[in-house]
């Protein structure tokens, strides 16, 4: 019943993410509201400067691949389950643009976060582990669908392998198991394997190798995979506490690369008991995340540009070396986090197969979608609750 009355929202959502926050010139989805604000993203001459810091937190330009690989997996179960002909046309858009950013890197792997709308190619040389993870779940998916030609493979099949062997070059004890920047330096949050790692990024690594298998057929990746794999599984339980669900959602998205690209029915069925553990997590804590979520009212707050934000030094950035980093997050941005979150519980259990979705996740989710007004919002969450919606239908 919940999801019914929100079938008309549903395509009013899906309308302002394509129009609003979507660019025909790169085709990613930025972070906020681009339509008639293009000048609101960093120039050129900012992105080569590294202004405000190497990531470009808080410009527009910070998530391009999760919100590509999210909003893809909509795209692809709406138009599975309706044979929707604009879903389709948005998936193989949104793909291009995912694919198309990837080659834009100056050394081979390299994912950037987003690329500027000036050229389509210029980036920030910091990405992120989240980056490569929905990146390589939205790919996944894609690569499984009916959508995807010949032609596609092979390009996904280019950037698969590409990626993964920036892993094995790069992901080692010397490097302190880092992906590196795009000019060679430290990240601050690539770090894919070693004791650092929280439960929720264990999986990442394998599955980054076994996305490479699937797309290449080249079983030295599955032996990379095969390598690391029982490691990670170990390391991914007990689950702990999270300040935001995106970190499971992206938990959820690299195991269930691994569910569906596994050949071994054993495997499978422990993959499938893991998913099944992160799910009765986040639904344990339905009624902390409803709570949290009443708590602010800030939703349909304007969003300003990084360049009007306070800036302040940026303490992680500078501790890398980069001396003139700065901090320009804005003051309420956690209360986002607390909206996303009720839609990442809808994600996170219905990533499961064949799982049921109890009543008390959809309440959440139609009560949360409540508070978005399409016609103020000017942030990426829509399309969170667009995934949450279309995966509840399955």
């Amino acid at each position: 019943m919940k999801l019914a009355l929100m079938k008309s929202d549903m395509v009013a959502a899906f309308e302002y993410v394509k129009n609003k926050l979507f660019s025909e010139k790169t085709y990613l989805i930025y972070d906020h509201v681009i339509k008639e604000r293009e000048d609101e993203l960093p120039s050129i001459r900012e992105i080569l400067a590294e202004f405000p810091d190497p990531c470009g937190y808080s410009t527009g330009m910070e998530d391009g691949m999760i919100n590509g690989g999210t909003m893809l997996d909509a795209c692809l179960i709406k138009y599975e389950c309706q044979k929707d002909a604009d879903a389709a046309e948005f998936a193989r858009k949104i793909a291009k643009g995912m694919l198309n950013c990837a080659f834009s890197a100056k050394s081979e792997g390299f994912l950037p976060r987003a690329v500027s709308l000036e050229d389509g190619k210029t980036h920030y040389p910091d990405s992120s582990r989240d980056q490569y993870t929905m990146f390589a779940f939205g790919l996944h998916r894609y690569l499984m669908s009916s959508l995807c030609t010949s032609d596609e493979k092979e390009q996904i099949a280019r950037a698969a392998v590409a990626i993964a062997k920036r892993a094995e070059r790069n992901v080692t004890p010397g490097n302190n198991y880092d992906m590196l920047t795009d000019n060679g330096r430290p990240t601050l949050v690539t770090t894919m394997w070693g004791d650092t790692l929280a439960n929720h990024e264990y999986m990442r690594l394998p599955m980054l190798y076994l996305l490479a298998y699937e797309a290449s057929g080249d079983s030295h990746w599955f032996k990379k995979y095969q390598e690391i794999r029982e490691e990670a599984y170990n390391k991914s339980l007990p689950m702990t506490s999270y300040w935001a669900l995106y970190t499971l959602q992206q938990m959820q998205a690299s195991i269930r690369v691994c569910y569906d690209i596994e050949p071994d029915e054993k495997w499978r069925a422990r993959y499938l008991f893991l998913m099944n553990e992160v799910a009765d997590y986040a639904e344990g804590i339905v009624p902390l995340v409803r709570k949290r979520m009443d708590s602010y009212q800030n939703y349909n707050a304007p969003q300003p540009s990084f360049r009007e934000m306070e800036a302040k030094p940026a303490e992680r950035f500078i501790k890398l070396g980069y001396k003139a980093a700065v901090s320009t997050s804005r003051p309420d941005a956690s209360e986002f986090f607390a909206l996303q979150d009720c839609a990442q519980i809808s994600i996170i259990t219905k990533l499961v197969p064949n799982r049921y979705i109890c009543d008390s996740v959809l309440e959440l989710l139609f009560d949360a979608f409540g508070k978005i007004d399409l016609s103020r919002h000017e942030r990426n969450l829509p399309l969170f609750f667009i995934d949450a919606y279309y995966r509840s239908m399955l």
